[in-house]
């Protein structure tokens, strides 16, 4: 197990999937706890030694711009041209049925 975890730096995931298909059974505990006993340090296993060096996916300073539109004006950008006679905003309310939709 130290083999597999600290010279392969497997991940607990892979060492357990790696365990099932070479005994058959199932790993006696689950990833969770694997991190677990690699944070505390049990059995010599350290963070420094997995594949991802216990490193985060994710920055911590980087904001997540998915879902975000950057091009779009607003209202009150736009210029109020002589012509355009007002504006209109509308709200889509629905009733019990989908027949009352305002």
């Amino acid at each position: 197990m130290k083999i597999r975890l600290n010279k392969y730096r497997d991940s607990p995931r892979e060492f357990i999937y790696r365990y099932f298909l070479k005994f058959g059974v199932k790993f006696p505990v689950c990833v969770k706890t694997l991190y677990k006993w690699i944070r505390l340090g049990f059995y010599g296993f350290l963070k420094q030694n997995l594949r991802h060096r216990g490193k985060k996916y994710k920055r911590k300073g980087k904001s997540d711009n998915r879902g975000k539109l950057t091009d779009f004006k607003s209202i009150l950008d736009i210029e109020n041209k002589v012509s355009n006679v007002g504006w209109f905003e509308m709200d889509t309310v629905v009733g019990k049925t989908i027949n009352l939709v305002v």
